[in-house]
């Protein structure tokens, strides 16, 4: 698995198949008719994106960070139905590269929100150091439940250490 920033083809390709769930959470918060690859487009400039290819240089996961303020990102993924193989090698790209960058240019605090049905997303994002923050709210366009991960500065550096 290799991490490289993200292409149109390639998030295209990663958006046209995604697994259930991350369709699933994707849809429910854009509006009907948007196209794979408008949602594609979309997240592609929304700052700081990658995907993880697999050794046939067939992509499997598209993430990445997008500002919401100049002290905070949001961090999201969506993948295939290989995305669990490719969440290593993306989350050490994510402590190797991204967070020492984010850090670097001032920020303070990373989100992610996750369907809170969306389990496997609650596995990553916790093994990377994010901790539920509130209660679930409706956050999608049918009253689908989320739930706000954040990820602090003390947090981000001190995960960052031990991962080493």
């Amino acid at each position: 698995m290799k991490v490289i920033p993200a292409t149109l083809a390639s998030a295209s390709f990663v958006c046209a198949n995604l697994r259930a769930s991350d369709r699933e959470e994707a849809f429910c918060q854009i509006p009907d008719g948007t196209k794979t690859h408008e949602l594609a487009y979309s997240l592609l400039m929304s700052g700081d994106t990658f995907v993880v290819e697999k050794r046939r240089q067939e992509p499997v996961a598209f993430f990445g960070v997008s500002p919401i303020n100049v002290a905070t990102y949001s961090i999201w993924a969506v993948g295939t139905d290989d995305f669990t193989r490719a969440v290593p090698a993306m989350q050490r790209h994510v402590l190797k590269h991204v967070v020492p960058d984010l850090l670097g240019r001032g920020a303070r605090t990373l989100e992610a929100r996750a369907m809170q049905s969306h389990l496997t997303a609650h596995q990553w994002i916790h093994r990377t150091g994010g901790k539920a923050s509130g209660i679930p709210f409706e956050y999608g366009k049918n009253g689908e439940m989320f739930v706000l991960f954040r990820w602090t500065r003390d947090a981000l550096s001190l995960h960052q250490r031990h991962r080493r």
